[in-house]
């Protein structure tokens, strides 16, 4: 959780669910950032990202690769 008047760090990575990823994802929430992971689990698991859901550090998109902008994400890491 962000302190209060920080701002919030976000970071989009599409495809989240696949083994490199999930790993960047975790390194972000691990460094404060705010994941959000759209993927449509095509090619990735479900399961690499099981545990980055557990917090309220991450959030799960299935099968929405939208624009950053639309995720709420305004610039500081957009990963494709």
């Amino acid at each position: 959780m962000a302190e209060e008047g920080r701002k919030v760090r976000r970071a989009a990575i599409t495809g989240g669910g696949g083994f490199i990823e999930s790993h960047l994802a975790e390194e972000l929430i691990n460094q404060g950032y705010q994941v959000i992971i759209p993927d449509d689990i095509s090619t990735g698991k479900s399961g690499n990202i099981a545990g980055l859901l557990e917090g309220d550090s991450a959030e799960f998109i299935q099968g929405i690769t939208a624009a950053p902008q639309a995720m709420g994400v305004t610039g500081d890491i957009w990963m494709p």
